[in-house]
């Protein structure tokens, strides 16, 4: 997956490159370098992305606020399909 690809990954599944970063482990920055091209996307990542667009994965961000103390928060991923799962017969 070249920078473009990335990019139109991104929007597909509503992403924003911040929270594409967020969720593979990055950070912001990391996601700008994919966008840009100064950066490879990983095979993983690639993976990954292709995989959330071919089942119709949404990802949801849920960050708890704590004014006392927001560091200690955890993150939570929630993926959700769009797209409902039918049973075999």
């Amino acid at each position: 997956m070249d920078h473009k690809q990335y990019r139109k990954a991104l929007a597909k599944l509503d992403l924003t490159q911040a929270a594409a970063g967020e969720m593979f482990g990055v950070g912001a920055r990391t996601s700008r370098r994919w966008v840009s091209g100064k950066a490879k996307v990983p095979p993983m990542v690639a993976m990954l992305l292709e995989l959330m667009i071919s089942k119709r994965i949404k990802l949801e961000l849920n960050i708890p606020v704590s004014a006392e103390r927001p560091q200690a928060e955890r993150r939570v991923w929630t993926f959700q399909a769009k797209q409902a799962v039918h049973a075999m017969e």
